[in-house]
């Protein structure tokens, strides 16, 4: 009886590595895809960037996501005055 506990135990451990590392792996893979640009995205993008913006740090429109795309929901980097307009403080 002692075994079979000790072998079920060595079971659910490498059961539940394996598991965990799937996991892991598919998590990874997952950040890895490109931000799909939608119109909620490059909303989001425009008051990130406008946030930064605005607080005295020197945003790159092009490293945020998504990357490219936002052109067709008529998002496009805008000017600190743009920002002040758009988000007034």
């Amino acid at each position: 009886m002692k075994a079979f506990a000790t072998d079920a135990i060595f079971v659910v451990v490498v059961i539940g590595l394996m598991i965990g590392a799937a996991l892991l792996l598919y998590w990874k893979w997952v950040s890895l895809q490109p931000v799909i640009a939608t119109e909620v995205n490059c909303r989001i993008k425009l008051q990130s960037y406008c946030n930064e913006l605005l607080n005295g740090k020197q945003p790159s429109w092009n490293d945020l996501e998504p990357k490219t795309g936002c052109e067709k929901f008529d998002v496009y980097e805008p000017t600190k005055q743009q920002c002040e307009s758009l988000f007034p403080t």
